[in-house]
């Protein structure tokens, strides 16, 4: 029962070999799907329907929660819009100290999309200098990565 609903709601076949996917010929098609970084680490893409149309979510299918002494932190989270022929957005992870919130941000940009495989830049997120009020840390550097689609 629980591999037929993630089945539906990820729109993965039933069987045992996943559905091929038609190759991109840009990023204004559907990214939805897994992802897989140079460095193996894997992506879900969820692009929105309806109104939500062109807006894209993702989350990261591997552990990726940082730590930070003294503090909880959550995984990453990526926010996207389909911008000019590319896909932009913020990718967002949240750090906590006991009831003190602190939500850092970074760009992350897909400026190609072809064949299996998506062309990245995004900047690390590093966590806050300091809680309440929130500080947020140096950007980290920009980072340029090939993401290919299972």
């Amino acid at each position: 029962m629980r591999a037929a609903l993630l089945a539906v709601l990820v729109g993965w076949p039933l069987g045992g070999c996943a559905q091929e996917r038609p190759a991109l010929s840009s990023c204004t098609e559907s990214l939805t799907g897994v992802w897989t970084t140079e460095t193996g680490q894997q992506w879900m893409l969820l692009e929105g329907k309806g109104a939500q149309r062109g807006q894209l979510e993702g989350y990261p299918l591997f552990d990726d929660i940082a730590g930070v002494p003294g503090s909880e932190v959550s995984p990453r989270a990526l926010d996207l819009a389909r911008d000019a022929g590319d896909v932009r957005g913020e990718v967002t992870r949240r750090y906590m100290r006991g009831s003190e919130r602190c939500d850092q941000k970074a760009p992350i940009v897909m400026t190609a999309c072809r064949g299996t495989t998506l062309q990245v830049e995004r900047r690390e997120i590093t966590p806050p200098v300091a809680f309440a009020p929130c500080v947020p840390g140096l950007p980290g550097p920009m980072r340029h990565e090939t993401w290919t689609r299972h």
